[in-house]
């Protein structure tokens, strides 16, 4: 709003102030001030032939312009039969002042044009853009200049537009994802209450029960999880940059996945490199709690005995190191891992579980601390996942 107002400010005064000295000295040329070109002493007589002698003799001022035009002024000195007789400069044409006054405000006129038409092309293609946005006809973005008055607000539609293709995407992948999720255990229910109401076996309809409670337990997982990847859909939330220890919290979390689930028989190794005795690590506790749990879940679901979290610090970065023995991550689907549904599922290892979002998840997380997550081969033959972001960073970030 201030760019545009200045600009159009100074645009204006400078136009005045142009052309106002352009028709100044144009009517100077064209239309000198008036001026007395001749002054002559004559006397009475020279009037006698002339309507004009009584009222010259009388002392009365007396305008008199002749056939060709010229104005001339004649004045009786006192006492005296000598006439002052001045010869003035013919006056301004009308039509030249009201042209000149016609070329001024048509010149505004043009120059605010110029200003304006610029401003009205750009808003009317943001306009279009607007009309067509979400649509299949959309462009992605806005393009403008620089220089442009709507430059900034066609930076704000493209943070808007990108953030509304983002959601739109982020919805259909959910619909698509719920429709199949949900669709699997329904059939299954739908069976297993079949097979209930026509059995007769107390047995049997308490094992169909089970598996419709399995079902349940299914859904309610998924339920759980799209409400907390919904939470995690922010664009730049504030976050509460604090000093820890990351060695407890991530002992804390490995005994806690571990200690409710007595199936898990994997060695879990939590090793500090290039820290000495200092494991205190800077970020938002509560979102980096959520990246690792993910990561830890991730690594315990596709292990087979071993699971090795490393702490590190290199080049100002504090880092983090996930590896599993796991059949590890094809190269080719290193970064689809991490978006939205995505699961990978190998004949190995049957039916993978989990809906596809923690991993998502983690990446949205080391996104907000400036940060990255990625995908690689494992020392121990299965993959590595790899958190790193910047020291440094304090609660005014």
């Amino acid at each position: 709003m201030s760019r545009a107002f200045f600009s159009l400010y100074f645009l204006i005064v400078l136009s005045i102030v142009t052309l106002g000295w352009g028709l100044d000295r144009l009517w100077e040329y064209y239309q000198p001030q008036e001026t007395f070109s001749d002054v002559k002493i004559l006397q009475l007589q020279d009037f006698a032939n002339s309507a004009l002698l009584e009222r010259i003799s009388s002392g009365e001022q007396v305008a008199f312009d002749d056939e060709e035009g010229k104005s001339y002024l004649y004045q009786k000195l006192d006492g005296q039969t000598l006439v002052l007789s001045i010869e003035q400069s013919p006056p301004p044409a009308p039509w030249f002042e009201m042209a000149l006054g016609f070329i001024f405000y048509l010149a505004i006129a043009v120059a605010i044009f110029g200003w304006v038409w610029p401003l009205s092309r750009d808003l009317s293609k943001l306009e279009k853009h607007t009309r067509t946005l979400g649509t299949e006809l959309a462009e992605s973005r806005v393009s403008l200049p620089q220089q442009s008055a709507a430059y900034s607000l066609a930076s704000a539609f493209n943070r808007m537009s990108d953030r509304i293709l983002y959601l739109l995407n982020i919805q259909k992948e959910m619909t698509n994802a719920v429709s199949h999720e949900l669709r699997t255990p329904l059939a299954r229910m739908k069976f297993a209450l079949a097979m209930a109401t026509d059995s007769k076996d107390l047995t049997q309809i308490k094992s169909r029960l089970g598996g419709i409670k399995e079902d349940i337990t299914e859904m309610d997982e998924l339920v759980n999880q799209l409400l907390n990847y919904a939470n995690f859909d922010q664009s730049n939330p504030t976050l509460d940059w604090k000093r820890g220890d990351m060695q407890s919290l991530i002992q804390q979390i490995v005994q806690r996945l571990t200690a409710h689930d007595s199936s898990i028989e994997v060695k879990v190794q939590v090793q500090v490199l290039n820290l000495g005795c200092q494991t205190r690590f800077n970020c938002d506790w509560h979102l980096m709690e959520r990246a690792v749990l993910n990561l830890i879940q991730n690594g315990l679901r596709h292990c087979r005995n071993t699971l090795n979290i490393a702490l590190d610090k290199v080049d100002h970065h504090f880092v983090i190191t996930v590896d599993d023995d796991g059949v590890g991550i094809p190269e080719a689907s290193r970064k689809a891992v991490f978006e939205s549904f995505v699961r990978l599922r190998n004949p190995t290892e049957g039916q993978t579980s989990g809906f596809g979002l923690g991993l998502t998840i983690v990446r949205r997380i080391m996104q907000w601390h400036h940060g990255e997550v990625s995908a690689s081969e494992s020392p121990l033959g299965g993959a590595r996942f790899t958190l790193r972001w910047l020291d440094g960073k304090s609660e005014n970030l």
